[in-house]
């Protein structure tokens, strides 16, 4: 599914209003907000690019390390979460 750039502009001015919000009732989490949306966009951002050039390939190889690494990614951030 490829998102339109009316969708992307919702979802950006959801997290400004968020922001806006948390600004008019002073709940000190403005910055903390802006960060994490910035970041959670690069993120999919470099996640879409790579998992492009993965399914263009072809290679089943390619797939299995790809699967392999992002579950070994996953287990060590639940496990660094359970501590």
């Amino acid at each position: 599914m490829i998102l339109s750039l009316t969708q992307v502009a919702i979802a950006g001015l959801l997290i400004f209003f968020s922001g806006l919000l948390a600004l008019g009732l002073k709940l000190k989490i403005t910055r903390s907000l802006w960060i994490a949306s910035l970041r959670t966009a690069l993120q999919l951002f470099m996640m879409g690019f790579l998992l492009q050039w993965v399914f263009q390939a072809e290679s089943t190889l390619v797939v299995i390390l790809m699967m392999a690494t992002m579950t070994v990614v996953a287990a060590f951030t639940a496990a660094q979460r359970s501590i």
